[in-house]
């Protein structure tokens, strides 16, 4: 595949809900298209996540996830797949009111050891405006397995937050740009 062999675009909503001042609880929806230029095949899906996040203290936070509870991916060509299921751990530390450290690790079916693994941080150079985010991310699975740095910002102006990451891929997809609207209402 090329550079612009490949696409994926997918649209996520997703609800949280506050049990106290410490715990807080999410479910998450997203709907997936797929389009290749490869065979031109192109598929359609859907997948429905869980989590909860836990106030340790503070100043950390630790969350369990689950991505993948129910998914389907219908191909054009008649074929169903489900997305592996999974499970992410992760902590994040605020260390100011401007810096915030995390890492996270995903155990995903099919793998023996650990998926991915990730570590980060987000400084709000401008409070409350502006976040620049740099990170190191490992993948072990799928095609190829990726150590590399990743990159990303945030700009919110009122109750809008726009957020682009930038992450190095394995060769065979090409980098990923990815680019989120949150609005809070």
């Amino acid at each position: 595949l090329d550079d612009a062999g490949y696409t994926e675009f997918s649209r996520v909503g997703g609800a949280a809900w506050g049990l106290g001042d410490r715990l807080a609880l999410r479910a998450s929806v997203r709907g997936l298209l797929v389009s290749s230029d490869f065979d031109q095949v192109s598929a359609w899906g859907y997948n429905l996540g869980f989590g909860v996040a836990w106030r340790y203290s503070a100043k950390e936070r630790i969350g369990l996830s689950f991505p993948h509870v129910m998914s389907r991916v219908i191909w054009q060509f008649e074929s169903t797949e489900r997305l592996p299921s999974g499970m992410n751990l992760g902590w994040a530390r605020t260390f100011s009111p401007h810096l915030i450290t995390a890492v996270d690790v995903e155990l995903r079916e099919g793998n023996s050891g650990v998926y991915r693994a990730a570590a980060g941080a987000e400084w709000w150079a401008f409070p409350e405006r502006l976040a620049l985010r740099g990170g190191y991310r490992f993948l072990d699975g799928g095609l190829e397995s990726v150590s590399a740095p990743t990159f990303g910002l945030a700009v919110r102006i009122l109750s809008l937050r726009l957020d682009y990451a930038f992450r190095v891929e394995p060769d065979l997809l090409g980098d990923t740009h990815r680019v989120a609207l949150l609005v809070g209402l």
